[in-house]
């Protein structure tokens, strides 16, 4: 019976009609180029223009990605340094979201940063320059290995870095709060110096923040003053203010309070306008009895916006709600930390008003947010109960270090996700 029943399938299938595998049952082939060009293409015209060519998807773009990914060492150092500058100039032109969204999907394509770290030794001093721009942009920090390889390639460039290179990788280095090795750093002095006579005034000033931002790094003013002094003195921004956007206005305020040096420009009124993040955070606090100012500028020595202010209770408290676009992604643990700009304005609020504290609310879920004022008032009425009475309520960062043994710069970054 076993055998007739083995004949029977046997004859069942031969006499099935044969299926034969056609062009559309198969993949369609994607060649190197047209890989190439699908980033290349991102944007309207070869000159980096600002307008998008395509629409966002994030299924098109996971799969392009991806398919980059695995072509690995075919690529050359100039197709590298192009896919990366270019997917990083067209994710500045789209809407918040959207943004994120893509810095996200490239941090989660790990092939895409083994390709990089393969290749990097290929890259010369201007196609590094765009590397580290990029996942400057992104907000992904490179494994220490790949970083000193791409520090090699910015040494050992054959002719002097161009000064877009160079204001490039500055940026990107204190983005990403990487210090770079003295000889790297002697590098790009040395372009900085050669270039500072010819620079135009958006590089003029992003280079200035950047001496601020990497000092602001290593919580030392010291460490690049005499660079920040030299260029401001020879760049005659004095007679430039006026020109400037509010933007560029804030910035070089910023790296001149932050080096207390006199600003050639006076600090511009920031808009107010507090999101919906920053409203539920006050809600939170107005309901545990808190009294809050949320009206904008409260340190007038400074100029520096905060987001909220507590007013009453004898607590000194700023608050600052910090969405995804103040953190960096690190590819070595997976760790998020915060990106240039969040430190040096934090280190100018513990510069300015050292006796108030700041409070850094991040990533902030709403379920979560009414235990912020009970982490708040835990904190405080410890710190209350150990002073004398009658005396006046002064929380340092510094008292909050030695009775807490944390790092006060990271205390109270609430991670309620």
């Amino acid at each position: 019976m076993t055998n007739n029943s083995s004949n029977t399938v046997a004859q069942t299938l031969s006499q099935a009609p044969h299926r034969t595998e056609t062009s559309k049952d198969r993949p369609p082939y994607i060649s190197q180029k047209e890989i190439f060009f699908f980033f290349f293409k991102l944007l309207q015209n070869q000159n980096n223009s600002d307008k998008p060519a395509r629409i966002y998807n994030r299924g098109i773009f996971a799969d392009k990605i991806q398919l980059a990914a695995n072509i690995g060492q075919a690529w050359t150092g100039k197709e590298i340094a192009v896919i990366c500058y270019r997917l990083a100039i067209y994710s500045k032109t789209l809407p918040p979201f959207d943004r994120v969204d893509l810095q996200t999907l490239i941090g989660n394509v790990s092939g895409f940063h083994e390709m990089i770290k393969t290749n990097c030794g290929k890259l010369n001093g201007q196609e590094a320059a765009k590397v580290l721009w990029a996942y400057g942009t992104f907000g992904i920090v490179l494994p220490v290995t790949t970083i000193d390889t791409l520090n090699k390639a910015v040494c050992h460039n054959d002719d002097m870095l161009s000064a877009q290179d160079t204001v490039e990788i500055l940026w990107a280095y204190a983005t990403l709060g990487v210090i770079p090795p003295k000889n790297t750093l002697d590098t790009l002095r040395k372009a900085v110096d050669y270039h500072a006579k010819t620079f135009c005034l958006p590089d003029t000033i992003s280079t200035l923040v950047t001496y601020a931002t990497l000092s602001a790094h290593q919580n030392n003013p010291d460490f690049m003053r005499s660079d920040f002094l030299t260029l401001i003195k020879d760049s005659a921004l004095d007679t430039k203010g006026a020109s400037l956007i509010r933007r560029q206005q804030k910035q070089v305020y910023d790296a001149c309070q932050y080096f207390s040096y006199p600003s050639p420009v006076a600090c511009p009124k920031e808009d107010n306008n507090p999101s919906r993040v920053e409203f539920t955070v006050a809600e939170a606090f107005k309901k545990a009895g808190y009294r809050l100012d949320m009206s904008g500028r409260h340190i007038s020595s400074m100029g520096h916006d905060v987001d909220i202010a507590v007013l009453d209770k004898g607590h000194q408290i700023f608050i600052e709600c910090d969405g995804p676009t103040h953190f960096l992604t690190s590819l070595a643990n997976n760790n998020r930390k915060y990106n240039g700009n969040t430190v040096l304005q934090t280190r100018l609020i513990q510069q300015q008003a050292p006796h108030i504290q700041l409070i850094r609310v991040a990533n902030v879920s709403m379920r979560y947010i009414e235990t912020v004022p009970t982490v708040v008032k835990h904190h405080f009425d410890a710190v209350n109960h150990n002073r004398r009475a009658g005396e006046p309520l002064v929380v340092s960062l510094d008292t909050v270090q030695k009775q807490l043994g944390v790092d006060p710069f990271n205390h109270f970054m609430l991670h309620c996700a």
